[in-house]
């Protein structure tokens, strides 16, 4: 599972520890666009690397729900192709025109492909019960990328508000000094 990490306060702690830095940065020349590239490479690492790490767990749930939906279809056609069977053998039996060991033969069938119907479409549900758990990882996965993204939108927010707040304080020193 991914670690989401709280991307806002990441860039709140950045700049509140760092604020005397930044400062000083800015009163030597600084620009908004250094100082926001500095903060960035603190603040969106972590989230950044959350989000790649969350592209792994779900590719590999695409790559399994891929390989179950094949079990899936695999199991339909073998159980399409037991009731074909099952079909044309008792049309067989109501036709009636067969001798007493062919009806024997024939009821014997029946049972057998019953029975492996039967199991065909227990397997075919537990196939689609594992399916319905990857689909809720996979929906968990996409919510937590969703999560991250949004974090990176107002992290890229607070970052632009800090940095505003910074160049405001530089201008009111600046009119200060003069």
């Amino acid at each position: 599972h991914v670690r989401v990490y709280p991307a806002e306060h990441t860039f709140s702690q950045a700049i509140a520890h760092r604020t005397r830095e930044i400062g000083v940065r800015m009163a030597v020349g600084a620009s908004a666009m250094q100082i926001k590239t500095m903060v960035m490479k603190d603040g969106y690492r972590p989230v950044v690397e959350g989000l790649v790490l969350a592209v792994e767990p779900l590719a590999a749930l695409r790559i399994a729900l891929d390989d179950l939906d094949a079990q899936v279809a695999k199991f339909e056609n073998e159980i399409d192709a037991v009731r074909r069977r099952q079909d044309r053998d008792r049309s067989l039996l109501d036709a009636g025109a067969i001798n007493a060991k062919q009806l024997s033969e024939l009821q014997h069938e029946l049972e057998t492909l019953q029975r492996r119907q039967s199991s065909l479409e227990d397997s075919l549900l537990e196939v689609m019960e594992r399916r319905e758990e990857l689909q809720e990882d996979q929906a968990g996965e996409l919510a937590r990328i969703d999560a991250l993204q949004s974090e990176l939108t107002s992290a890229q927010k607070s970052l632009d508000d800090a940095v505003t707040e910074l160049n405001q304080t530089r201008h009111q020193c600046v009119s200060r000094r003069d």
